[in-house]
């Protein structure tokens, strides 16, 4: 199964994808693994996805550090995308709940740093209950378990991109 053979118009889509990149202040150096990710996520959103994307920066050790924040790669991919790309700053919360319930089908949503939130999921599932209500999960890093070292709630797929990543 890949990713086209999914039925996403008008569902929510969680994607996991590996944006962590160079960057030089506010600005990506090198984005090569943004580029990499553009034909599923291009796919996912001209068949109507509400898409969710999560992806790490860094190693921020669990704590929030602002030159680790995603905003430079949320520009970068909505330049590449041609197309706004909304970032919120939680990867979690009523911020995100917030957001999620307000995309539309073809609009993108990024999450802020998931390894921000390493601390709190070492000792509480707060990622997979949080995220229950989005119907699809789809992975573009088939080397790394789902939100790693967190197990996806068995309702969601699992099921291979149509790229492999860098």
């Amino acid at each position: 199964m890949s990713v086209a053979d999914v039925a996403v118009k008008g569902k929510r889509v969680l994607l996991r994808v590996d944006f962590n990149v160079p960057l030089s202040g506010e600005r990506v150096v090198d984005d090569t693994r943004i580029r990499a990710a553009l034909p599923t996520i291009t796919d996912l959103l001209k068949r109507g996805a509400r898409l969710i994307l999560a992806t790490h920066l860094g190693r921020p050790g669990g704590e929030i550090r602002p030159e680790l924040r995603l905003d430079p790669v949320a520009a970068r991919l909505s330049e590449l995308l041609g197309r706004p790309v909304c970032k919120v700053d939680e990867v979690v919360g009523r911020e995100v709940e917030e957001a999620v319930r307000g995309l539309a089908e073809g609009e993108v949503l990024m999450l802020e740093n998931i390894r921000f939130e390493q601390a709190k999921r070492l000792t509480t599932p707060i990622l997979p209950v949080s995220w229950r209500n989005w119907p699809i999960y789809l992975s573009t890093m088939p080397s790394e378990p789902p939100i790693a070292p967190m197990l996806p709630p068995p309702e969601w797929l699992n099921i291979s991109p149509l790229w492999r990543g860098c």
